[in-house]
């Protein structure tokens, strides 16, 4: 089968020329985010799966001189620029997810979603991006939350919901008691099922 696999949980942003140049004929690569990115990857990574730099998120922060209004602050892109002289890869993107896809992960996940020929297969995350800011609370204790609003570009909320797969896949008792990971074998039925573009 002509498809390589990229845990992003083990992976560095400094090993991935070496990975793209590996896998550039490939019909299809497998990203693995059911774990926490080893690094902060939705940039380095998107040059590499994007020709073009798009938008994949929009986000809204507070207003400061009216306690309890949010505005949106703006969005951010990610992608190959104009300056950039990689080769961007052209095969199937397939976006492994699940529960223990939280925070960074699925930002991450929202931002290489936006590839061209990306798909997202497995089950919905935490619904848990955002920043990390802080409430003091007396004894010096404080209580995390976060502090900005996390959107796809279209408005569509990530926060509380998670990001929703384009193909659910759940594993079955059958399939642990196996030791066999259904939602990896479904992505690569999937690169192995889908006509070349």
């Amino acid at each position: 089968m002509n498809n390589d696999y990229i845990n992003i949980g083990k992976i560095q942003a400094d090993s991935l020329p070496v990975i793209f140049k590996k896998f550039e004929n490939t019909k299809g690569i497998i990203i693995d985010i059911r774990n926490y990115p080893n690094e902060f990857m939705p940039y380095a990574m998107g040059r590499y799966l994007k020709p073009d730099s798009t938008p994949f998120v929009k986000y809204t922060g507070p207003v400061y001189n009216y306690p309890g209004a949010f505005k949106t602050i703006g969005t951010l892109k990610n992608g190959a620029g104009d300056k950039d002289s990689i080769t961007t890869y052209k095969g199937l993107v397939v976006i492994l997810v699940n529960e223990q896809t939280q925070s960074s992960a699925e930002y991450t996940a929202m931002a290489l979603r936006t590839a061209p020929h990306a798909v997202v297969i497995g089950s919905q995350t935490a619904g848990a991006d955002g920043d990390m800011s802080y409430i003091p609370f007396p004894g010096g204790f404080r209580s995390p939350f976060s502090g900005l609003g996390i959107y796809y570009p279209n408005g569509t909320d990530t926060q509380g919901v998670g990001i929703v797969p384009d193909i659910f896949v759940y594993p079955t008792r059958e399939g642990i008691a196996a030791g066999t990971d259904e939602v990896l074998e479904k992505a690569k039925d999937y690169i192995r099922e889908t006509k070349t573009f």
